[in-house]
């Protein structure tokens, strides 16, 4: 009887470690599949980055050429602008001497 008891837990033991076994291996599949979806989501983000400072490298280089082109208008400006109040000036001086010479004579 003692050895009947022996063969029955020997058994009982066997099937366990074999359910055992299989969850094992179930749960070494599931970790496989979650690494690779990982290593996916990793290589897509990596692409998407990527791409990101590319785009960003062209807007800094574009943002970079227009703010040449604006200090280049702006000083171009300021010389016109200079010259514009000049000009505007000698006008109200050369109106003020005509307004004093028709009141003179």
């Amino acid at each position: 009887m003692f050895y009947c008891c022996k063969i029955l837990n020997l058994s009982r033991d066997r099937k366990l470690q074999e359910d055992l076994t299989d969850e094992m291996v179930g749960l070494a599949r599931q970790l496989k599949e979650n690494s690779l979806h990982t290593s996916q989501s990793l290589q897509n983000t990596e692409k998407i980055l990527d791409s990101t400072e590319k785009a960003v490298e062209q807007s800094l280089a574009r943002t970079s050429r227009a703010n040449a082109q604006a200090l280049e208008i702006y000083s171009k400006t300021s010389k016109t602008t200079c010259f514009t109040w000049l000009v505007i000036f000698l006008m109200t001086c050369i109106f003020i001497m005509v307004v004093l010479l028709i009141r003179i004579t």
